[in-house]
């Protein structure tokens, strides 16, 4: 996957919910997010979903207090129960990399594909490569590109992966070249290295050629 658990939880304020039951402003969530170890759990105990993520990133990281990823997982639990999409995103990484908890591939698509409906783009990237590979699930290549589709505005390699899936013609899933030499330059432009190695591909070599070639680039996921 693209992110390891330790590199998802310097987040910014953008927090989002599935669900808003009430109006909360930025300026509220960005106070969550400056206030210190101690000032953050009169918040969290009585609800605040955004000081329940931003505890539980403090206990993941070690910062102002012990680092301790059982009570990282118990605040981002009481915030994903909210919908909080990044602390879905950090429960899909703990069971995902088995940081935190045992390796649960079935409960770590689970919570990537409830961030990705909430908005993260990452989970949505994370949930389509598993859908792809038949991570925690069977191969759902439709599914995947759906997960890939919502990523791609914000996730280069969400567009490059999508492109990949319009060049392997399969039975549930058609070509499509032209998408694909679309989504190869929307994620070359993004910055992913892969995506101009496979745009170069699509554009100087007929489909038979230019699929075998991309089968070889298509080393991994």
């Amino acid at each position: 996957l693209t992110t390891l658990l330790t590199g998802c939880l310097s987040l910014n304020n953008s927090a989002t919910k599935s669900e808003a039951p009430k109006q909360v402003s930025p300026e509220h969530i960005e106070k969550m997010r400056t206030l210190s170890a101690t000032e953050l759990p009169q918040y969290a105990d009585h609800g605040d979903m955004y000081a329940q993520y931003y505890l539980g990133n403090k206990y993941a990281q070690g910062a102002e207090v012990p680092q301790d990823m059982a009570k990282a997982k118990h605040y981002w639990e009481k915030a994903a129960e909210q919908g909080n999409a990044n602390a879905l995103y950090n429960l899909g990484m703990i069971y995902y990399s088995g940081q935190g908890a045992a390796k649960n591939p079935e409960l770590a698509l689970n919570y990537f594909q409830k961030s990705a409906q909430a908005g993260n783009s990452r989970a949505a990237l994370n949930a389509g490569t598993m859908l792809e590979a038949g991570q925690g699930t069977i191969v759902n290549i439709p599914a995947a590109a759906q997960y890939y589709q919502l990523a791609a505005p914000t996730q280069p390699h969400a567009a490059y992966r999508l492109g990949m899936l319009y060049t392997q013609n399969s039975a549930d899933f058609s070509a499509d070249y032209e998408k694909a030499r679309n989504l190869f330059q929307q994620a070359a432009v993004q910055g992913d290295r892969i995506a101009h190695s496979a745009l170069n591909i699509v554009q100087n070599y007929p489909p038979a050629e230019a699929s075998d070639l991309l089968r070889r680039l298509n080393t991994s996921i």
